[in-house]
């Protein structure tokens, strides 16, 4: 099986890792994550959600650049590359669960 990304998953791959390679290389993280209790960089998670990287999965009518799941992969890919800290992950979990809740007829 041959896989290969889509010219818009490639492009989020580039831009991601641009961004990240600029904004979070370790010699900039690596203290964060050694001194700051919280251990997160705030103004590159910022950085994201201005962007839109923390819920680029979702459709785009809802406000996401409807990437789907294999974005959310790709990003999460490219922050660990770059050994990026904080709660990337857990960020677009919430993200997912509260998109999850306005689905519902309360």
């Amino acid at each position: 099986m041959r896989f290969e990304l889509s010219d818009e998953h490639a492009l989020l791959r580039q831009s991601a890792r641009e961004l990240l390679e600029a904004e979070a290389p370790l010699e900039t993280t690596r203290p964060v994550m050694e001194d700051d209790p919280e251990g997160t960089p705030k103004a590159l998670y910022a950085t994201l959600a201005e962007l839109g990287y923390l819920g680029l999965w979702l459709p785009e009518d809802e406000g996401g650049a409807g990437l789907g799941y294999l974005g959310l992969a790709v990003l999460q890919h490219e922050l660990g590359r770059v050994a990026c800290p904080g709660p990337a992950l857990e960020l677009c979990v919430a993200i997912e669960a509260l998109h999850r809740c306005g689905e519902r007829d309360w």
